[in-house]
């Protein structure tokens, strides 16, 4: 297996699909409570980014 050159800005532009990845693989179907979960906070993130700008819009 060959590293990227720059490990570090790979992990950083594919950790939204590492980290799912690893949850199922290493807790099997437990890993999908921490997937929602990471989905849950990723989901509350753009909302609340969505009101703010409305909210500074209007």
């Amino acid at each position: 297996m060959s590293l990227p050159i720059d490990l570090g800005v790979f992990l950083y532009a594919a950790w939204i699909f590492i980290l799912p990845y690893h949850l199922f693989k290493t807790r099997g179907l437990r890993g999908f409570f921490g997937i929602l979960a990471f989905l849950g906070v990723l989901l509350s993130a753009w909302i609340s980014g969505v009101v703010v700008a409305i909210v500074l819009w209007y």
